[in-house]
């Protein structure tokens, strides 16, 4: 009976036209139950509605409140709160923006969601203690070929085919001191992470992106780099291992000895 009841009035929160069977109350009983109902529906939407705003507050600034208002309501109504975690309620707009009727007009609106997204993940990312870089120094060139980096778990890359981090960076500014951007298409890679307790955003070249993406425990440093010259001929492994040490993004390391995968890789 309690399941029943409990799950009936889930149901009929975010189903307005589906009602728990309260046929046992007085007439008078039942409207102040449904008029309960509609209140407790409202805060709830409500709460829903400023998780997602506080969430996503650049994809609010460019489609404005009341359109932001209207997603929120139609993304709830596909997506309810599988969680008892509001936070969690969010993870799915991106892919609802991709398939909204603004994704025509605004189509950079999913990728500048998915970058709030990834700055959310990021900073609630799990932390982990950062290899000193005279530790790293001391690995000799026989063990470089077979060493595997564990990067920080904080580490996002979105991309896109628009300026998303130029659109990004201009919405913290002021109205009055906004710069109209060309959204012309083009290939773009934000690096996201978080160093201490502050999130940061970083463009990367494709090649970048490859090495950073196939570096990890499964993937010796030469394979990452090998796959990464074959889209980008021209990176330099010194400086972005310079940056990833000093940025606190290389958590730990192995140097595997025994497996021969990356010795004889082409």
């Amino acid at each position: 009976m309690l399941h029943e009841l409990q799950s009936g009035f889930s149901t009929s929160v975010f189903e307005e036209s589906r009602t728990i069977d309260h046929s046992s109350l007085s007439t008078a009983g039942r409207a102040a139950w449904n008029a309960g109902l509609d209140v407790y529906r409202n805060n709830l939407r409500s709460g829903l509605e400023a998780a997602l705003g506080a969430l996503y507050p650049v994809v609010r600034r460019l489609v404005g409140g009341a359109c932001f208002a209207g997603l929120c309501r139609q993304y709830t109504d596909r997506h309810p709160p599988q969680s008892g975690n509001i936070d969690d309620h969010g993870s799915a707009f991106p892919d609802f923006l991709l398939d909204s009727v603004l994704a025509a007009t605004h189509p950079y609106l999913p990728d500048v969601a998915r970058l709030e997204l990834a700055r959310r993940d990021a900073a609630i990312a799990p932390d982990l203690p950062s290899v000193a870089p005279e530790i790293l120094a001391d690995i000799s060139p026989d063990e470089i070929i077979d060493l595997r980096l564990q990067l920080h778990p904080s580490i996002h890359i979105v991309s896109s085919d628009y300026p998303i981090l130029a659109i990004w960076t201009e919405n913290q500014k002021p109205d009055h001191e906004m710069k109209t951007l060309t959204l012309d298409s083009s290939e773009e890679h934000v690096l996201v992470f978080r160093r201490g307790y502050e999130v940061w955003m970083r463009s990367c070249s494709t090649g970048e992106t490859v090495f950073i993406e196939a570096a990890g425990p499964s993937c010796c440093l030469p394979l990452a780099f090998a796959s990464a010259c074959k889209v980008d001929s021209s990176l330099q492994l010194e400086p972005l291992l310079t940056f990833l040490i000093h940025s606190g993004l290389i958590g730990s390391f192995t140097v595997d000895l025994d497996t021969n995968v990356c010795k004889h890789a082409d």
